[in-house]
């Protein structure tokens, strides 16, 4: 083993020393690490913009029904305000 085994693990077509973070937090529509109003404001604009550049689409369905929509934003409020999911 050398240092080009110093990357995220991929599986065995492409091994490395390190696991990958999860990348899909559930609500973490900004990828920041964490999930707070900045989730909901990136979302927000995201439907009203369809750009998804710094955006987390799959953290983004919060409701995990597939699709991106309102009910996505109400859900990552509801989490906000309850503490569950």
């Amino acid at each position: 083993m050398s240092k080009t085994y110093a990357h995220v693990d991929v599986g065995p077509s492409n091994p490395g020393y390190f696991t990958g973070r999860n990348a899909s937090l559930r609500g973490d529509v900004s990828g920041d690490g964490s999930v707070n109003i900045s989730d909901v404001t990136a979302l927000i604009d995201y439907l009203l913009s369809g750009n998804p550049s710094g955006v987390n689409l799959t953290a983004a369905d919060c409701n995990q029904d597939s699709s991106l929509n309102i009910s996505d934003v109400t859900a990552l409020i509801d989490y906000l305000l309850s503490g569950h999911w």
